[in-house]
């Protein structure tokens, strides 16, 4: 089987945790050219950067957390 690489330039995650028995997903108000919608953390991959790198620095960048898993 051929495989086909994939790349893609951004980054989408999903922030979970698990609260009294609920999952819980955390939903950002944007501002700027999305303004009022509401968006999962996403952005764009830097040079030399993996997509699970990324992740975990948008996730930092727009809410100061760090995940327990990824």
């Amino acid at each position: 089987m051929t495989m086909i690489p994939v790349e893609a330039p951004i980054i989408s995650l999903f922030a979970m945790r698990r609260m009294d028995g609920d999952w819980q997903v955390l939903l950002m108000k944007r501002v700027g050219s999305l303004e009022g919608a509401w968006c999962q953390v996403a952005g764009k991959r830097e040079e030399g950067e993996t997509a699970w790198q990324a992740a975990l620095r948008e996730l930092s960048e727009e809410t100061g957390l760090t995940p327990k898993t990824l």
